[in-house]
């Protein structure tokens, strides 16, 4: 290794170093050679382009589930509306809801036994 040669330290700054000694020492309390440096960035930029498309491909997973329960809700609207509508059509205009189906009033049953004698 020639001198002078260059250190980065921890927190960015490029130093000059003039010696072995020194260089060892800098070394030892955390500075890193440029090249170093530039091969940290280099990996963090991957790590992060790597975090990137997990990311895209886990948004467009939830997408298209998104568009998928969108599409059941849907469904399941449309059979309700169905359902509903064939159960109005059953039932008729709603009329008197104690009234049979038929139409036909049922008359009231005359009171026997013990009913009859208590009242």
């Amino acid at each position: 290794m020639s001198f002078p040669s260059q250190l980065v330290s921890p927190n960015g700054v490029t130093v000059t170093v003039g010696s072995a000694r020194e260089h060892l020492t800098l070394r030892s309390q955390g500075y890193k050679t440029p090249e170093q440096v530039t091969a940290a960035a280099a990996a963090a930029v991957a790590s992060a382009e790597a975090a990137v498309a997990e990311a895209e491909s886990k948004t467009d997973a939830a997408n298209a589930k998104s568009a998928e329960a969108q599409t059941d809700l849907d469904s399941a609207r449309e059979n309700a509306a169905t359902n509903l509508a064939g159960l109005k059509d059953e039932l008729g205009d709603g009329g008197d809801p104690a009234a049979p189906l038929g139409g036909d009033p049922v008359a009231p049953k005359p009171l026997t036994g013990r009913t009859a004698r208590t009242k």
